[in-house]
């Protein structure tokens, strides 16, 4: 089983301590979201964004970085840990800019970025862009095949309903080969589908139930077989789950298919108030290094 963490909540003052320490604590990975724009308030039409009192899960305040900025700081003081993104708003993007900044981390870094996607939920947030929020899943589908032949064709040619590229020449192609990874994250239908046929991998979207996850990785299990793919390497990653804060359920995770368990500090005894200097953030590395990682 991998170790990751969800960056969300460290103050940008911390990132790179708190990278270097989850390093040596057995960390894997360490896991950046990613908006251009966030609601002003946010609206009951997004439910599944309140708990059960009705109270918003997100604030509209908290600070969100440039992934790719961020990570291109954190791939020098580290090492071994790996970067990901959990998850990227791919449609938002211009293909041909977002296979440059990827391409180029993957080189800066030694070959240790993975593209985590999601298609977003947000529909102002396209709609500040003037992007079609109903197509954003064909969109995403189109730049996924359109990274893969931007960083493994000689002469990149491509003719789709957004995209039309021709006689294109792209280098350096990825340390990563035969291409940077790409997870799809999400735990719609579609979602599990896209990850089946398309992704070198799955982030589910948050379910505190065991047996939902292993109901979503089934259904990904049977679009892959469906596909011809079920023999390529898959990852299975769960983020910010605190079922997961025992050697024992870990275990039932890793019965399951789990490759990866992404732990967060917003998570258990902290909230984002608490989170103030960099002890706190160290400890909570510590707390699930000495209380999971190394009980396995």
């Amino acid at each position: 089983m991998k170790f990751g963490y969800l960056t969300m909540g460290f103050d940008l003052q911390h990132q790179a301590a708190c990278a270097v320490h989850a390093e040596k604590r057995g960390f894997e990975s360490a896991w950046l979201p990613d908006h251009l724009a966030m609601p002003a308030e946010i609206p009951k039409s997004y439910p599944y964004l309140f708990d059960e009192d009705g109270n918003p899960r997100l604030d509209p305040k908290s600070p969100i970085f440039d992934p790719w900025v961020l990570i291109s700081h954190l791939a020098t003081v580290t090492g071994t840990l790996r970067f990901g993104t959990a998850v990227y708003l791919l449609a938002l993007r211009d293909p041909v800019a977002v296979a440059r900044s990827l391409v180029t981390l993957d080189h800066l870094s030694g070959g240790r970025v993975t593209l985590g996607v999601g298609v977003g939920w947000f529909k102002e947030e396209f709609e500040a862009l003037g992007l079609p929020f109903q197509r954003r899943g064909v969109l995403t589908n189109e730049i996924i095949h359109l990274l893969r032949q931007l960083w493994r064709d000689e002469v990149v040619n491509h003719k789709g309903e957004f995209f039309t590229l021709r006689d294109l020449s792209f280098f350096p192609k990825p340390v990563q080969q035969p291409a940077i990874p790409i997870h799809i994250g999400g735990a719609s239908p579609a979602a599990l589908k896209r990850a089946g046929t398309l992704g070198d991998g799955w982030i589910d979207a948050g379910s505190q139930d065991l047996d939902e996850i292993a109901r979503q990785i089934k259904t990904i299990e049977q679009h892959r077989r469906e596909a011809g793919r079920g023999d390529q390497p898959f990852e299975i990653t769960v983020v910010n789950n605190n079922i997961f804060d025992s050697p024992d359920q870990v275990k039932r995770a890793r019965d399951l298919g789990v490759t990866r368990i992404v732990v967060s500090p917003l998570q258990g005894r902290f909230s984002p108030g608490e989170l103030r200097v960099e002890r706190d953030y160290l400890d909570f590395i510590d707390a699930y290094a000495d209380g999971v990682i190394e009980k396995l």
